[in-house]
């Protein structure tokens, strides 16, 4: 069995990639193609040091014959799914990641890509602009409240903003390296909220002084915007 990835021709394509959850909880995928005898579907933590189209040949040499009679498989943190165009057809260009597949409270990067398989050979074709990429982000609340304390009498009246992330996924706080900043209204600036700071923080609360009259706003870092949502909850 052979294995290549290929430029992607304009006859296989991936376009209108849409992905939304069901009323009992299943992740639905809708996409739109030109050609293809099947698809392969990954589905891979949004945080994962994963790089598809550099391991995806060496994990199908290994994989492909299982892949191909089982249609999915669970490696590591990756789902691996093969899909015949007839089946996905047949259910009206729709795929379903059954609920419970997926870690809970954890975003995923879903790739998508569209694949010639006859007899022994994969081809296995590039989508250009990510247009075959598609999230499944995850929220996260964040509780918010302020103090408002007259510190020394000389200095104006300071406020003390306290934050507090709450998160799901146990208390590993390297996961969320990365994911948040918080910027104060007075500021131009967004400072990052690192491991260490919420590892250290008194009760799980983080404290800002800025200003009194003014507001902090928390937010996700460019890089996992479209991964996680922030939601806040002031107290």
């Amino acid at each position: 069995m052979t294995f290549a990835i290929r430029q992607n021709p304009k006859e296989y394509t991936i376009r209108s990639l849409d992905c939304k959850k069901t009323g009992n909880g299943d992740q639905q995928l809708n996409w739109k193609y030109n050609k293809a005898s099947h698809f392969l579907v990954i589905a891979a933590p949004a945080k994962a040091a994963w790089n598809p189209e550099e391991n995806m040949i060496s994990w199908l040499e290994e994989n492909g014959n299982e892949l191909l009679k089982n249609y999915s498989i669970m490696a590591g943190e990756l789902l691996w799914y093969l899909i015949e165009e007839r089946d996905f057809f047949a259910q009206k260009n729709k795929f379903i990641i059954p609920r419970g597949s997926l870690k809970s409270q954890v975003p995923y990067r879903i790739i998508i890509y569209p694949c010639q398989i006859s007899q022994n050979v994969w081809e296995i074709y590039q989508v250009s602009n990510h247009e075959n990429e598609a999230a499944i982000p995850v929220h996260i609340p964040v509780k918010l409240k302020y103090k408002n304390i007259n510190k020394y009498f000389i200095f104006p009246q300071q406020r003390l903003c306290m934050f507090r992330p709450i998160f799901d996924f146990t208390q590993d706080f390297n996961q969320l390296e990365g994911i948040l900043c918080y910027k104060p209204s007075c500021s131009r600036c967004h400072f990052p909220v690192s491991a260490e700071s919420m590892r250290n923080a008194k009760d799980g609360w983080l404290r800002v002084w800025i200003p009194s009259g003014e507001e902090l706003n928390v937010y996700t870092t460019l890089e996992y915007k479209k991964y996680y949502y922030v939601r806040i909850e002031e107290q």
